[in-house]
């Protein structure tokens, strides 16, 4: 049962318990942080965009060691989580490979203020997950565990790449006030500028990213999955209530990878309402920040795509996609049928009352995981 923290129940971490929360796994391939130079091959290799941020691909494989082996819902909710953390690091290496690529000519005069405004979305969407993390998930489960700072590494990590992501807000808030053009008086875009700011956040970020997946591991050894189900379900609930579905929508559905297995699984992520949720994304909810998401290193049913200006050598699925593409047409015809129905049914039909703002905003609000 979900209780507050009580000062007389808490009971402080053994140093076992201090250790298990703070340390990373030993595993090979752990952690792996960014490296600058490796952005230098991301262009050339099928690995695009998996790089130069290393995606997380192991939580919790079925044959590693454990004291005490954590639940299935535990493990799930981590895989999530890292998913999460994924879409984030996805983001950020299609914004450090492209801005390389992007003609500093009249060719596209709108290629830089599209890539500042995709780059906005993802300081949006990581900034506001950090920010729920710290006011819904983080809380609730100290309280749950009564180990009031059990979270605080997680938080220290938040602050240490803090005033980096800050300058980096600050660089991209100038570039669109200049309305992203080269050559401004008072601001000129440079894509060493941008790769170079990203590369003073990515060491803390990168090994908070990877480091919180573990943590959150033991904190379900404490708490139990179904605890850690319900307090991942509230920043998920925070989250989708904080966020522009117009801005954050396109932009986690854009950053998936559906032939990335996380521990030799395929997750379904983000669990949508149905199926045909990336068609209203793509027709409709995508059409308002169009230009941005030409950086979204997939395409809105999660299949890599090559990047507009280089190709990069990635396995695509692009009879499927234009199968997709094809059927649209069709499909927004089935749509206006269905708004035109709901909008009948909710405003001055004959029918019960139907709360169509509440179910477009549920429909928009694809931000994170139940």
């Amino acid at each position: 049962m979900l209780h507050l923290w009580n000062q007389a129940e808490f009971i402080p971490l053994t140093s076992k318990m201090a250790q298990d929360l703070q340390a990373p796994p030993s595993r090979p391939d752990y952690p792996c942080i960014h490296s600058p130079d490796m952005g230098k091959e991301s262009s050339t290799t099928s690995k695009w965009p998996e790089t130069p941020f290393t995606l997380i691909r192991t939580v919790y494989p079925t044959n590693e060691p454990s004291e005490i082996s954590p639940d299935a819902k535990t493990i799930h909710v981590a895989r999530l989580m890292a998913l999460t953390h994924n879409t984030i690091l996805r983001a950020l290496n299609a914004i450090y490979t492209q801005s390389a690529l992007l003609p500093m000519d009249d060719s596209d005069p709108k290629a830089v203020k599209d890539l500042l405004t995709f780059t906005k979305f993802t300081i949006a969407f990581l900034q506001n997950h950090h920010k729920c993390e710290e006011l819904v998930l983080f809380p609730m489960l100290e309280a749950q565990a009564s180990r009031p700072g059990m979270m605080s590494v997680d938080v220290e990590q938040h602050k240490a790449f803090e005033d980096s992501l800050h300058d980096l807000e600050g660089f991209v808030k100038n570039g669109l006030e200049s309305n992203g053009k080269t050559g401004m008086p008072e601001w000129e875009f440079g894509p060493q500028d941008l790769r170079f700011k990203i590369d003073a956040l990515a060491q803390p970020l990168s090994q908070h990213l990877h480091e919180e997946i573990p943590r959150l591991l033991e904190v379900g050894k404490l708490v139990g999955g179904d605890i850690l189900e319900i307090c991942y379900t509230g920043l998920h609930d925070q989250a989708e209530g904080t966020t522009d579905a117009f801005e954050i929508g396109p932009l986690v559905l854009g950053c998936q990878d559906r032939t990335l297995k996380i521990d030799n699984q395929e997750i379904q992520f983000p669990v949508l309402p149905f199926s045909w949720a990336p068609y209203l994304v793509q027709h409709i909810v995508a059409r308002k920040h169009a230009g941005a998401w030409r950086f979204c290193p997939s395409t809105f049913f999660g299949e890599p795509r090559d990047s507009e200006w280089f190709p990069l050598n990635v396995t695509t699925t692009s009879n499927e996609y234009g199968k997709n593409k094809r059927s649209s047409g069709r499909f927004a015809l089935v749509l206006f049928v269905v708004v035109a129905a709901l909008v009948f049914v909710g405003f001055g039909g004959k029918g019960p009352e139907f709360p169509v703002g509440n179910w477009f905003h549920g429909l928009f609000s694809l931000v994170g995981s139940k």
